[in-house]
C-alpha cells in the first residue's frame, strides 16, 4: 500500500483523478502494467483493472445499496474475485441495509458503499481518496480495519489522505505532495523519522475544527465555561453521542429520509 499525503489543496485528489481519467494531465505520462493510460476514458481504465472510490462518494442516491453494487459488478479475470457476498463480508453493515436507498445513508455508510462499489469492479489497483474525511472516530477506526483487510488480500492500494496517523499506520511507502509537486518519498519508517519533512508539509494539515477558538468568560457573558466559536460559514449540529459531532456548511438544507 502506498500513501499520498499533503494538506488540503496540495494536489492529492487531482493526482488520483488524473490516474482514473477524470482530469486530463497537462504534461507527463501515466503508465499501468506497462501501458500508457494518460487520456483514456474512465470506463476503459476500470476495464483494465483500476478501481476508484472518490472523496465525495458519488454513489447513486436514488438506488438501493444493493443496486449500487450490482451496477458496478464486473467479473474477475482470474482467481477469487469480489462479488456481493465477499463485499458484504468486508462490510457487514451494508448487508443489513442492502435494501435502503443510498441517499438515506450516513456519511460513513456512503464511504463504505463507495469502496464496496469500487471493489465490485474487481480492480488490480484501488484508488482511495480521503476515505476517512469527515468521519467520527468510531467510523474512522472501522474504515482503518477494512482497508487493512484489503491490504492483507494482496490488493494494491494508492491511498490519498490528510489523516497522517491513520495513513502511516496502514501504508508501506509514502509520498508527500505540495502544490502539485512531490516533495518527499520513502518508506513509512523513514517518513516517521524525518521530523523536518513532517513539520514542514504535514503538521500544517489541520482538521476543520482546528480553526475554532475559545472565547473568554467575559465574551460568553458569564454563562459557565468558555464556548467554542466556529467560522461563520460553518454550523454545528448535535447528533447521537456515539457519532460525536459533525460540521456542515451553514444555510444548507439537510435532506430527510423516511425509514
Amino acid at each position: 500500500m502506498v500513501c499520498l499525503l499533503g494538506r488540503n489543496g496540495a494536489g492529492k485528489s487531482t493526482t488520483l483523478k488524473s490516474i482514473i481519467g477524470i482530469a486530463q494531465p497537462k504534461k507527463g505520462s501515466i503508465t499501468f502494467k506497462g501501458v500508457e493510460i494518460a487520456g483514456k476514458q474512465p470506463f476503459m481504465l476500470v476495464r483494465m483493472g483500476i478501481g476508484y472510490a472518490p472523496d465525495d462518494r458519488r454513489i447513486f442516491p436514488d438506488l438501493t445499496v444493493e443496486d449500487n453494487l450490482d451496477i458496478a459488478a464486473r467479473k474477475a479475470g482470474s482467481g477469487q474475485g469480489w462479488d456481493k457476498d465477499r463485499v458484504f463480508g468486508l462490510f457487514p453493515l451494508l448487508k443489513t441495509i442492502a435494501s435502503r436507498r443510498a441517499g438515506c445513508l450516513s456519511g460513513g455508510e456512503q464511504k463504505m458503499l463507495a469502496i464496496a462499489r469500487a471493489l465490485m469492479g474487481n480492480p488490480e489497483l484501488l484508488l482511495l481518496d480521503e476515505p476517512t474525511e469527515g468521519l467520527a472516530p468510531l467510523l474512522v477506526r472501522a474504515i482503518e480495519e477494512q482497508v487493512s483487510t484489503l491490504k492483507s488480500t494482496g490488493l494494491t492500494v494508492l491511498l490519498a489522505e490528510q489523516n497522517v496517523k491513520t495513513t502511516l499506520k496502514l501504508s508501506d511507502r509514502g509520498y508527500i505532495i505540495d502544490n502539485g509537486t512531490i516533495r518527499y518519498h520513502g518508506t513509512v519508517e523513514e517518513l516517521k523519522e524525518n521530523e523536518e519533512v513532517r513539520k514542514k508539509y504535514l503538521l500544517s494539515s489541520l482538521p476543520l475544527w482546528s480553526h475554532s477558538r475559545s472565547i473568554s468568560q467575559e465574551e460568553s457573558s458569564g454563562f459557565g465555561k468558555p464556548a467554542e466559536v466556529y467560522p461563520p460559514r460553518y454550523a454545528c449540529f448535535a447528533i447521537p453521542a456515539d457519532f460525536n459531532s459533525f460540521i456542515v456548511p451553514s444555510r444548507t438544507t439537510l435532506p430527510t429520509c423516511n425509514a
